[in-house]
């Protein structure tokens, strides 16, 4: 299978914007909400070393042109410290940006700006890197892909400050027409070193029908473990089941054990991993007895299974994380309720708390026609802070995100 490596590297900051602060942000308001004349689509938030936030996703460049990805940087109060965007004339946009050791950050997504899109004049995007420094200037930038859409969903720092990405890679022309029978879309590993350039692309999944490698961990031995979503074929039977699974590969990119974990269950909408001394723990969405579920499971390094559970009706997962005190956070939407959720749960994935913090508190004006997708939920010294991004309505067409902070039971006392 012929493969297209493009670096595009050592870029000055000349598709990086800086973007002017809303003075009408600097607030001590606990309802924070942020957009543009355009809109912002918020994909990722993450904390930062300095206690506040990063935040990620793309935003529209104006009539008749693609998106930009954006990247912004708040204090932990909400008050934003510098926003910016990246990219080119074409579509753009960040899945996940992380603080580095550095200070500075690393934020991967798509762009048909660069790589062999432009050059092919086909115009398809290839999974792109940026690297910036601290203030959010770009330092570098590549990409890596083929003929057809290729996507970084989430990045993890190596020991060595280089980079280890999941991603997506597409094979076949896949979005025009009936998918043909040998369509085929591969998860993929990419690493490289601290200046963005590639040391090894492999594919994994080789005999599946289509498969996303959506989340990346690195194991206490130093190895990579990968969560992936699996589709077993072109039959329409198949066609909404994303089936879960895990890779186990070595710094060099060696499979050292391959399982497709549970694939009794469909409907695998996100998939997250976690990666402890004493196994895997992958959380993710699926459909039991017609409700969506979370699904929580623990894997050995072996690859078997060490327990099972499923809690939380009628939501959708967005985020799982280590609490780092052994227990762990799964944020989500309550799409019944439109609310923000997160959920804690023991080593042994035991609930041991819930917290809901309602819509008709985010502070936006249409709250009867939005629907919350919940991108992450952090504790704070008082309670916990709430990201969620909110589609248009009919009140207000551009995009926006709110970051919402509450007491420990997901109550704002001044919004009620």
């Amino acid at each position: 299978m012929h493969r297209c490596l493009i670096l595009i590297g050592l870029l000055a900051c000349l598709s990086c914007t800086k973007v002017p602060v809303p003075s009408s942000l600097v607030s001590t308001s606990p309802v924070r909400v942020y957009s543009s004349s355009k809109g912002l689509s918020l994909t990722s938030m993450e904390p930062a070393q300095d206690g506040g936030y990063i935040f990620c996703g793309h935003t529209p460049a104006g009539a008749g042109l693609g998106d930009l990805a954006f990247l912004m940087k708040t204090k932990a109060n909400g008050d934003i410290e510098w926003q910016k965007t990246f990219g080119g004339a074409q579509v753009n946009g960040f899945l996940k940006a992380r603080q580095t050791k550095d200070g500075g950050y690393i934020s991967v997504g798509y762009s048909s700006s660069y790589g062999f899109g432009p050059k092919s004049g086909v115009y398809y995007a290839d999974a792109w890197m940026v690297k910036t420094d601290a203030q959010g200037n770009q330092v570098w930038q590549n990409t890596f892909g083929n003929v057809y859409g290729d996507t970084f969903y989430d990045v993890k720092e190596m020991p060595d400050q280089g980079f280890v990405m999941a991603t997506r890679f597409d094979d076949t022309d896949a979005y025009w027409g009936k998918p043909p029978a040998n369509f085929i879309v591969q998860a993929g590993v990419v690493r490289t070193d601290n200046m963005g350039k590639g040391m090894w692309v492999h594919e994994f999944y080789k005999t599946q029908y289509r498969t996303n490698a959506q989340s990346i961990d690195l194991s206490p031995s130093g190895d990579i473990v990968v969560g992936c979503m699996i589709v077993k074929s072109n039959a329409s039977s198949d066609q909404a089941s994303f089936f879960p699974g895990l890779l186990y590969i070595n710094t060099t990119g060696r499979i050292t054990h391959l399982a497709s974990v549970f694939s009794t269950l469909g409907l695998c909408k996100d998939i997250h991993i976690v990666a402890a001394t004493d196994g895997v723990y992958m959380a993710f969405d699926g459909k039991g007895s017609g409700i969506n579920n979370i699904n929580l499971f623990k894997v050995g390094y072996n690859g078997k299974i060490i327990w099972q559970k499923q809690f939380a009706s009628n939501v959708w997962l967005s985020d799982f994380r280590s609490a780092g005190n052994g227990n762990y956070y799964l944020s989500a939407s309550n799409y019944l309720g439109k609310s923000s959720m997160v959920f804690t749960s023991d080593a042994s994935g035991n609930l041991i708390s819930s917290v809901n913090c309602q819509n008709s508190t985010t502070g936006t004006n249409d709250q009867n026609a939005v629907t919350i997708a919940t991108v992450n939920g952090f504790p704070t010294p008082t309670g916990w802070a709430f990201a969620v991004s909110v589609p248009p309505t009919y009140q207000d067409n551009a995009n926006k995100f709110v970051l919402t902070f509450t007491d420990k039971n997901g109550k704002i006392n001044d919004h009620e």
